[in-house]
C-alpha cells in the first residue's frame, strides 16, 4: 500500500504480490528516472516499484532460491561508486543487487539462516561499506563490499541463540562506530570495529525473557550514546556506553504486555529533546529530556530511519538519481577522504561536498583521538571542496607514520554530520 500524506491511497497501490507471503519494505534513491524507488521483499522475491506502483523498465526482479526474505532490505551505497545497492537476506545467504544490473555484485552462503534484517555502515571509515548479517546460530557475520569477511568477524554470541539485526553508532568515544546486537536468550552485545566486545557487555534484560526487538542507539542520559531495547518481561532498559543501568530504568509499562519490536527515539514535539517511543499493545512516548546527538552516534529506530534503508550516518543523494551530484555538491555532505591513501605527506588532498552553505572544519586525530592538525575551519559555499595538506601537524612538524583520522564536522541549517575517515601515513 502506498498513501498521500492526507491518508489517502495513491492511484496504482494497493500492489499485489505473493498472497500467502508478508512483505517487507525500504525507500531509496536507487538511480534514474525516479527520485526514490521503493525495495519489496516477500516470499523468494525482490521486486521494484516506482511512484505510481509499477516497476521502473529495464529493471531486473530477483528470485532467490535459498529461502524466503523475512525482513526489509537494506539500501546504500556499499562500494562507494555514488550508486546505492540494495542488500537482502534470504534464508542463510546475503545477496548486493543494483537496480538496473542484470548480475548481482555478490551472493554470499553464510552456514545458517539469517535470524533478522542485514544492516551496513562503514566499519574501518574507507568510505565504503560493510554489511552485518545476524545468524540464527547466533554469530554476526560482517562483510565487505564484496562479500568477504571484515577482519575479526564473525562474533559468536556465548548463548548461540539468534541475533537481532545490529544497530550501528559511535558511542564509545572511538572514531568507527560499534556495533550493538541482542540475542534471543536475553543478551545485548556491543562490539567494536575489531569484533572484540566492549567492556561492561553483554548486558541482560529482562532476565528469562526471550528478546526479540531490534537495540537502538542515541542520547537518553545525555552526553554520549546509550543502548535501548525493550523486553518482554513488559519493560524498557536503558544503558550507557560502558553497560550500567541508566538511573531509574528499566521503565515498566503501564499496560503490561510484553515488547518484541524495536523502539524509537527523536524529537517528537520539536522542544530540542528526544522522545522514547515504545510499542505493546499500546503507544508510549517518554520525554527523556536529552538533546539529539549526531547522526554518526545515532541508530534512533528499526532499520535506522523512516525509509528502513538499515544504513548508518547515510543520508540520501538524491541527485543521483536524476544527475551527475559534482555538478551541485547533491543533496548531502560527501567526503572521499585523502587522496593518496596511504600517503607520504606532501601532495595529499581531501575532497568533500556540502549541499549548502555551512560552518565546516577538517581535523587529523591520531589513534588517541588527539587532534594533530587543524586543515580548514571556516563558513564554506554549497558544493565541491578540495583542500591540501602537506602531511605536517599543527606546529609544522612531519607526522610520523602510522594510521590517523581525518574528521570532516559539517554544521548549518539542516545540516548536522560528522564524517570520518582513516588515513596511513608511510614514512
Amino acid at each position: 500500500h502506498a498513501f498521500d500524506p492526507r491518508g489517502v491511497p495513491r492511484d496504482g497501490w494497493p500492489v499485489q504480490y505473493d498472497p500467502g507471503a508478508p512483505a517487507f519494505v525500504s525507500i531509496g534513491a536507487l538511480g534514474g528516472p525516479y527520485p526514490r524507488t521503493v525495495v519489496v521483499g516477500t516470499g523468494g522475491h525482490i521486486g521494484f516499484l516506482n511512484y505510481r506502483g509499477v516497476s521502473p523498465l529495464e529493471t531486473f526482479g530477483w528470485n532467490v532460491f535459498t529461502g524466503d526474505v523475512i525482513a526489509a532490505p537494506a539500501i546504500g551505497d556499499i562500494d562507494d561508486d555514488g550508486v546505492a545497492e540494495i542488500v537482502a537476506a534470504a534464508g542463510g545467504s546475503v545477496f548486493a543487487f543494483k537496480l538496473y544490473e542484470p548480475s548481482p555484485v555478490f551472493s554470499r552462503a553464510l552456514g545458517s539462516d539469517v535470524s533478522a534484517a542485514v544492516t551496513l555502515g562503514d566499519l574501518d571509515l574507507d568510505g565504503t561499506l560493510e554489511i552485518a548479517a545476524p545468524t540464527a546460530a547466533g554469530q554476526l557475520f560482517v562483510l565487505d563490499h564484496t562479500g568477504a569477511d571484515h577482519p575479526g568477524f564473525p562474533f559468536t554470541s556465548p548463548t548461540g541463540t539468534a541475533l537481532t539485526a545490529a544497530a550501528w553508532a559511535q558511542i564509545r568515544g572511538t572514531f568507527e562506530p560499534e556495533l550493538a546486537v541482542g540475542a534471543r536468550n536475553w543478551n545485548v552485545h556491543l562490539l567494536y570495529s575489531s569484533g572484540a566486545q566492549a567492556g561492561g557487555f553483554p548486558v541482560v534484560p529482562g532476565n528469562g525473557w526471550y528478546l526479540f526487538a531490534n537495540p537502538i542507539m542515541g542520547a537518553v542520559e545525555g552526553g554520549s550514546g546509550d543502548v535501548v531495547a525493550p523486553s518482554r518481561s513488559t519493560e524498557v532498559y536503558c544503558w550507557d556506553n560502558f553497560g550500567g543501568l541508566i538511573p531509574g530504568w528499566p521503565r515498566a509499562l503501564r499496560g503490561g504486555n510484553q515488547v518484541e519490536v524495536a523502539a524509537a527515539m527523536g524529537d517528537v514535539d520539536l522542544d530540542g529533546r528526544n522522545e522514547l517511543v515504545v510499542v505493546d499493545r499500546q503507544l508510549f512516548v517518554m520525554d527523556v529530556g536529552t538533546a539529539p546527538l549526531s547522526a554518526a552516534s545515532t541508530w534512533p529506530m528499526d532499520g535506522h530511519d523512516p525509509q528502513r534503508t538499515g544504513c548508518s550516518d547515510c543520508p540520501e543523494d538524491v541527485t543521483t538519481a536524476v544527475g551527475d551530484p559534482a555538478a551541485t555538491g547533491g543533496t548531502r555532505v560527501r567526503f572521499a577522504g585523502a587522496f593518496p591513501n596511504p600517503t607520504s605527506g606532501p601532495s595529499t588532498q581531501f575532497r568533500f561536498a556540502v549541499p549548502l552553505r555551512a560552518q565546516a572544519s577538517l581535523e587529523i586525530y591520531d589513534l588517541a583521538g588527539r587532534r594533530v592538525r587543524r586543515v580548514l575551519q571556516e563558513e564554506i559555499a554549497a558544493g565541491e571542496h578540495v583542500l591540501g595538506w602537506n602531511g605536517r601537524d599543527d606546529a609544522g612538524r612531519p607526522l610520523a607514520g602510522g594510521q590517523y583520522f581525518a574528521r570532516l564536522r559539517v554544521r548549518g541549517p539542516g545540516v548536522r554530520e560528522d564524517v570520518s575517515r582513516r588515513i596511513t601515513v608511510l614514512r
